[in-house]
Parts: C-alpha cells; sequence; structure tokens
C-alpha cells in the first residue's frame, strides 16, 4: 500500500512536472522578430545593360545608362505562426550607380519595394540557425532614363514608373549573440516584373521594356520578443 501511494505521488508529480515545463516553453516561445540589414545588390538580365528607353528615337540615340552593383537596406516585422515559422512585413530599398557615358551627375536607378515574407527557421541545440525566406510584393521602380522635354531638349532625368509585381527567394544564417538576439547573414534573388512598366514624361510615354533581377547579400540584425504568458 505504501509503495503504491508512493507511486501515485511520483505519477502526480511528473505530470505537473512535465505540464511545468510545457508552460515554460511556452512561456518563453519567441512571437516577434524585427529584423534591420544592409548589404550589395547585383543587377542581372535587363538592368544591367539597360539601353534608354528613348522616345521615337533610333537606337544610336538611346545610351546606356546600366546599373552597376549597388546598396540595399532592409526592414522586417514578423510574427511567429507556429515555432519555426515566421509570416511578415518587409520593405526593401536599393539604388545602383549607373554604368553610362553620359553626365549623369548624381543620379541613380532606385527600387523601393514594400513586401510579404515567410520564413522558417531549423531550430536546434546550435547558436547557428539556417533558415529560407520567400517574399512577394510591388517594386516601385526609379528609372534613369534619357528624356525629351517640351524644347526639345534631350537629357537623363530619374523617372518613377508604375509599380510592378515582384518575388525573391533566399536563405541565411543566424548566429545567436544573447538570448533573444542575434547577427545574421542572408543571400537571396529578387524579381520583377518590370517590362511593360511606363512613365509619362512632357506628354511622351517611356516604356522601361525589361524584367529586372537582382541578386543581394546583406548583413544585419534580428531581435526577437518572447512571450509575456
Amino acid at each position: 500500500m505504501k509503495k503504491l501511494s508512493m507511486t501515485l505521488v511520483l505519477v502526480f508529480l511528473l505530470c505537473n512536472l512535465s505540464g511545468l515545463a510545457q508552460d515554460l516553453e511556452e512561456e518563453e516561445r519567441d512571437i516577434l522578430e524585427v529584423v534591420l540589414s544592409g548589404g550589395a545588390a547585383i543587377p542581372v538580365g535587363g538592368i544591367s545593360d539597360w539601353v534608354s528607353a528613348g522616345a521615337d528615337w533610333t537606337s544610336a540615340d538611346r545610351p546606356k545608362i546600366a546599373a552597376k552593383t549597388g546598396i540595399e537596406i532592409g526592414f522586417e516585422l514578423g510574427a511567429f505562426i507556429n515555432p519555426n515559422t515566421v509570416l511578415g512585413l518587409g520593405f526593401i530599398y536599393s539604388q545602383y550607380t549607373l554604368d553610362t557615358e553620359e553626365d549623369a551627375g548624381n543620379l541613380k536607378h532606385r527600387f523601393y519595394n514594400p513586401n510579404l515574407y515567410l520564413k522558417y527557421y531549423f531550430f536546434g541545440e546550435s547558436d547557428y540557425v539556417p533558415y529560407v525566406k520567400v517574399h512577394a510584393g510591388v517594386d516601385n521602380p526609379k528609372f534613369t532614363t534619357q528624356v525629351m522635354d517640351k524644347n526639345d531638349d534631350i537629357k537623363l532625368r530619374e523617372l518613377s514608373y508604375n509599380p510592378v509585381l515582384s518575388f525573391g527567394i533566399g536563405g541565411g544564417l543566424l548566429y545567436y549573440t544573447a538570448d533573444y538576439s542575434g547577427l545574421f547573414i542572408e543571400a537571396g534573388y529578387h524579381y520583377g516584373f518590370s517590362d511593360e512598366t511606363t512613365k509619362s514624361y512632357d506628354d511622351i510615354e517611356y516604356t522601361f521594356g525589361e524584367n529586372t533581377g537582382i541578386f543581394d547579400i546583406k548583413f544585419g540584425v534580428k531581435v526577437f520578443f518572447g512571450s509575456d504568458e
């Protein structure tokens, strides 16, 4: 009888300890992430060898205004929808110096990209955590274009073309430097459907005519916020 009582007490304690451990695990799980990043953006495809859209000029009148490797900064705010997966909102800004023989001054190609992202972390016992990510959003491109004004003067201008859909894939490695924060490195590919985007300037419509592709590699910091339940 005494052994049975002790067994029942042990089972009761184990059940309570198991429940307590589960509660602690739920309390300590991450519920939000905030991400800041910066790095290099490498243009490929249309934008890397783009010839300005022009108007009705011959090809000889259309200068090369291609994008060279540029810089990128980003921000993300996401919520864990399960212990490994984050759904969130992101914003990417990138700009590129110009490969052209024209006098471009401080003009650049620029992209403003709000997006929705989904990220999956492969958490384990290590402080190093790999992850994969996809995102989809809207590119708001600002391409430097050769234009003609009402006085028939030809010059370069940064034109804000119509927004276009875009998507991206990537992956990275997070290193925990503290319980709820860490540093990371990430590489990815971003693609924008910009071939038919247009912009009117002094009653002339310009068409970009190329889709855009960008490889990026960036570094940054992530901060996680745990449950306060």
